[in-house]
């Protein structure tokens, strides 16, 4: 999974874009195997089972973010409720302030 770069002239660094310019698409019960995938490539410390994706993803509260045509990233949120329960960025985008930028967007 490679990031869309852009390079700056006065400095001449490279800046991925993938924090500013990221598609957000409600998760459907049906795509607990993909979800699972991007928290699995991700390493997420906890254990979301299907039963916790489906519940939520019901709800309106399963999100996967995408840029490039690619899944970078995903959320699970209780939406009764506004908890934010897991969050988690592919390892190709991390450091590029796309985390900080889903919760931006969740608030």
């Amino acid at each position: 999974m490679s990031c869309v770069r852009e390079f700056t002239h006065e400095r001449r660094e490279v800046i991925c874009l993938c924090s500013s310019r990221f598609d957000v698409r409600l998760a459907r019960e049906s795509d607990y195997s993909a979800f699972k995938k991007l928290l699995d490539a991700g390493k997420h410390p906890a254990f979301i089972g299907k039963s916790m994706m489906i519940r939520n993803a019901s709800q309106g509260g399963a999100i996967f973010y995408e840029f490039a045509g690619q899944r970078i990233a995903v959320s699970l949120v209780n939406p009764r409720y506004g908890i934010l329960l897991a969050l988690n960025v592919h390892p190709a985008h991390r450091g590029h302030g796309l985390g900080a930028a889903i919760v931006r967007f969740l608030i």
